[in-house]
């Protein structure tokens, strides 16, 4: 089934699913080598939010056709250690160069029966750096 709004399946309509995530990370590393390719160790701590919304019509055909609308929220935030490695490699002979990392999955063990989060994540990651 596509994703789309105001989806029906049987008497639920759903009408609009939010999920907003929210990172905030700050790291060290360690330099092991500066050759060709770069390697550094990275450590650091990851704060992260995430927010589900649900709004959903329900319709009860019988006796009379009623229609009943439904939010949930959920949602939770953690503070998490990471460790990893980061790779940096110059582009061609210029003053240009890349990054790439990596760093263990994550399971936040929510003690709550209402979120829980078990995964990784993957993607391009813009940021700033300062080196002294």
């Amino acid at each position: 089934m596509k994703n789309r709004p105001n989806q029906t399946i049987g008497p639920i309509t759903i009408d609009k699913i939010t999920f907003d995530v929210e990172e905030l990370e700050i790291y060290g590393t360690y330099r092991l080598q500066h050759t060709a390719i770069t390697t550094e160790l990275l450590a650091g701590l990851r704060y992260i939010n995430h927010e589900l919304g649900i709004d959903q019509t329900i319709q009860t055909p019988q006796p009379v056709l009623t229609s009943q609308s439904i939010s949930a929220s959920f949602g939770d935030d953690w503070t998490a250690p990471f460790f990893g490695v980061r790779l940096i490699d110059n582009i061609s002979d210029t003053n240009w160069f890349y990054t790439t990392r990596f760093d263990i999955d994550f399971d936040n063990d929510s003690s709550s029966d209402r979120y829980s989060f078990d995964g990784y994540e993957h993607g391009v990651l813009l940021g700033v750096a300062y080196s002294f």
